[in-house]
């Protein structure tokens, strides 16, 4: 839910300001489909241990599975 997500963001640190986007994406696997909500949260901190990028760099630099990038917008 959108509640646990703010949760879990403090409880990660970044101080979580508002959720500014939520949707749904379903990946198909094999035999096994994942349903996923998505909730982009505005933060205040950007802490250790992630890695903080732009959207360039994300693209550019790291390889990110297919589950997780049908969920980029």
């Amino acid at each position: 839910s959108a509640q646990e997500a703010m949760s879990l963001a403090e409880e990660w640190g970044v101080s979580p300001i508002a959720i500014i986007d939520t949707y749904s994406r379903t990946h198909i696997f094999t035999h096994i489909e994942w349903h996923m909500t998505v909730h982009t949260i505005r933060c205040a901190a950007a802490v250790p241990p992630f890695v903080w990028v732009s959207e360039d760099e994300r693209n550019e630099a790291y390889a990110l599975p297919s589950a997780f990038l049908i969920c980029l917008k």
